[in-house]
């Protein structure tokens, strides 16, 4: 039950960008009350992290807790200081902490692209190991620039153009970059075992 409950809330927090919009620019919900929904949310989800079994997550779980607890302390920054560009810097934060994430795993492995791998795959050759390092860089590098572009969008660009790159852009180059990464897998596997 923990494990659906998580998933929901991360759900909930994938929209964001949209739930913003909507509260701001249509219900004028004043920022201090996003940014106390945003604690609440995460607060929430450190507590079923806490709560939900290691074998029932795809990233482990210190990974889910540093981000959601980072997450809380721009929530209470948002909180303290209402103000609607500190709300609009969540993308940028979970794209860049994603990033810093990726990277340590990288220096500090087994890489996140690895550890997923493995719980789907019981035979993993040398091969696969560097695979999935050079696909956990991809990964880093494109958290880099998603969370320079939703920085660009934050100061330059509207409110709704901000909304539609964070809530609706950004989430099909993270669907092309998987369905890419997902057929290239599959041709070398082919490779691989045809070999």
């Amino acid at each position: 039950m923990p494990r659906i409950i998580l998933i929901l809330f991360s759900l909930i927090l994938l929209i964001y960008p949209l739930l913003l919009f909507i509260s701001t620019n249509i219900f004028d919900i004043p920022i201090k009350y996003i940014g106390l929904s945003l604690i609440t949310l995460l607060f929430i989800r450190i507590l079923l992290i806490l709560r939900t079994k290691k074998h029932q997550v795809l990233i482990p779980k210190k990974y889910l807790f540093i981000i959601s607890t980072l997450g809380m302390i721009l929530g209470i920054s948002i909180f303290l200081h209402p103000d609607i560009f500190l709300a609009q810097l969540y993308p940028v934060f979970i794209n860049y902490t994603l990033c810093g994430i990726f990277s340590y795993s990288l220096r500090c492995p087994p890489s996140i692209i690895e550890i997923v791998a493995r719980i789907q795959y019981t035979k993993f050759p040398e091969k696969a190991i560097l695979y999935t390092c050079k696909v956990t860089k991809v990964w880093a590098i494109f958290f880099l620039i998603n969370g320079s572009i939703a920085l660009f969008t934050t100061f330059f660009t509207s409110m709704s153009i901000w909304m539609l790159y964070n809530g609706f852009i950004a989430y099909i180059l993270i669907g092309i970059i998987f369905i890419i990464e997902y057929y290239y897998r599959l041709t070398i596997q082919n490779k691989y075992l045809s070999s």
